[in-house]
């Protein structure tokens, strides 16, 4: 499907698809090239692979008996990351360049070639760069064409639908709506971005240090204001809070009257006087245990009467007098009035102050609200630079900026 390399230098430079029958292939270049190039391929493969409804396995191709370099190990530690969901379950590993032919197995031994060392080796340190928490599968093939009739090729062909017949058979996982991490180089790129950040937020808290400094009088002055106006305000929310839980119409027990006869056959008469010293008498109710006749008068500051009943089984009744809650504390309520008056006052004082000096100040408050905005904005452009995962959106925009500053760095 892909052309073979022929020199030292990788083959696949960009994103390749290819597909045969059922079977979809995507090729993808390493990494640590440049920062521009491998944020391009990012894109591309994050875009190939949203497009696609699932994935079947992780391939890592190595050729057999060779050193695993610094890259590759970059790469597979970024596409494990990547792919987090596809790793943890369907990594596959093959070994190419290992050719099954007897000519092939007798000049290893020669060579002292231990397969199964070698296979152990490069399965060790895949798995370490991808922190794979087992041992993926292992397959060896070479890296002739497949294209003829000979004994070498049939096996070639063998070796090749093993792959594909273990991989089909794997349970898919979906890539879509995908993040991806940020190459190490790009992650380095932010971190001096954030330095640069630091610098200029440091250079906005200076100059703002400088304005207070200028101002600091004039500050203080609107400080020790705000502070009144706080210790104004407090008092005034507490006599507030006072009135508000007096001055209403709850009804409290003012006084009560009551009776109680055991044993006597005779009717029995008793007159009752309920008085209210400081209170209009709002309301009153009675209560007996239906052996007596009421007669009561309500009047503004009193409730009289009689009550009249024959005590066969015991005789119990009350009487109880309410007053509001407004109307037992109307002094109490008219003395808290009072005082929010000059509290008032003085709020409104305090505030005209508080204005004067702030329209006095106004070009020094609007610079500092400017300064703060920017701190504001670096700030949050630092968060995102923090961040190690990017959408493909955020990426491209990120390519852009990339390519504009690469040519300046060329000619630094």
């Amino acid at each position: 499907m892909f052309h073979v390399g022929r020199s030292n230098l990788p083959e696949t430079q960009f994103v390749k698809k290819a597909t045969s029958g059922p079977v979809t292939i995507i090729d993808t270049p390493g990494l640590n090239e440049r920062s521009v190039k491998d944020l391009e391929h990012m894109i591309q493969i994050v875009g190939t692979l949203d497009a696609i409804d699932s994935l079947s396995a992780a391939v890592m191709v190595v050729k057999f008996h060779s050193t695993i370099d610094a890259q590759y190990k970059v790469t597979v530690k970024y596409y494990s990351r990547l792919l987090k969901k596809i790793f943890d379950s369907n990594a596959v590993i093959v070994l190419t360049g290992y050719s099954s032919d007897p000519t092939s197995v007798e000049r290893r031994k020669k060579q002292g070639v231990d397969v199964e060392r070698d296979i152990r080796n490069a399965t060790k340190e895949i798995r370490d760069c991808a922190g794979l928490l087992y041992d993926p599968p292992v397959f060896l093939i070479d890296s002739l064409p497949v294209d003829t009739n000979s004994e070498t090729s049939e096996l070639s062909k063998e070796a090749r639908k093993a792959i594909l017949g273990y991989t089909a058979q794997l349970k898919p996982v979906s890539p879509q709506n995908m993040k991806f991490e940020k190459t190490y180089a790009i992650k380095q790129m932010d971190q001096e971005r954030q330095s640069k950040l630091d610098g200029l937020i440091t250079g906005y808290i200076r100059r703002i240090t400088d304005i207070e400094e200028n101002q600091r009088e004039v500050l203080k002055k609107i400080q020790a204001i705000q502070s009144n106006v706080s210790v104004n305000s407090q008092e005034i929310c507490i006599l507030k809070e006072k009135i508000d839980l007096l001055d209403t119409e709850e009804e409290i027990t003012i006084d009560l009257w009551s009776i109680e006869k055991r044993g006597n056959w005779w009717f029995q008469t008793a007159t009752f006087e309920l008085k209210s010293p400081e209170a209009d008498i709002s309301s009153y109710k009675k209560w007996d245990n239906g052996h007596l006749s009421w007669k009561i008068t309500k009047k503004k500051r009193t409730v009289e009467g009689k009550v009249v009943g024959k005590f066969l089984r015991g005789l119990y009744g009350v009487i109880t007098i309410y007053a509001t809650k407004r109307s037992i504390h109307a002094k109490e309520i008219a003395d808290l009035k009072e005082k929010l008056l000059p509290l008032h006052k003085m709020s409104n004082y305090l505030s005209q102050q508080l204005k004067e000096l702030e329209d006095n100040n106004h070009n020094l408050a609007k610079k500092i609200h400017e300064l703060n905005e920017f701190i504001r904005e670096k700030n949050r452009e630092k968060d995102r630079l923090s961040l190690n995962y990017m959408t493909i959106a955020e990426a491209k925009e990120r390519l852009q900026e990339l390519k504009q500053e690469e040519p300046l760095q060329s000619k630094l």
